[in-house]
């Protein structure tokens, strides 16, 4: 049986050495700059009290 444990850990670094492209745009971007933009789209609005109606 595999170790399930660590499996994760080992394949990410077999993927780092092989130069993911993903880690070069993680360094390179500063992902920050797009958190104003994401909260107002994925801001909601309240509709109401909520819930289910009591009997």
């Amino acid at each position: 049986m595999k170790n399930l444990l660590f499996d994760e850990e080992f394949r990410l670094e077999k993927i780092s050495v092989k130069q993911d492209p993903l880690e070069k745009l993680n360094k390179n971007i500063n992902w920050e700059i797009f958190r104003p933009i994401l909260n107002q789209v994925f801001e909601k609005e309240p509709k109401g009290k909520g819930g289910r109606p009591p009997i």
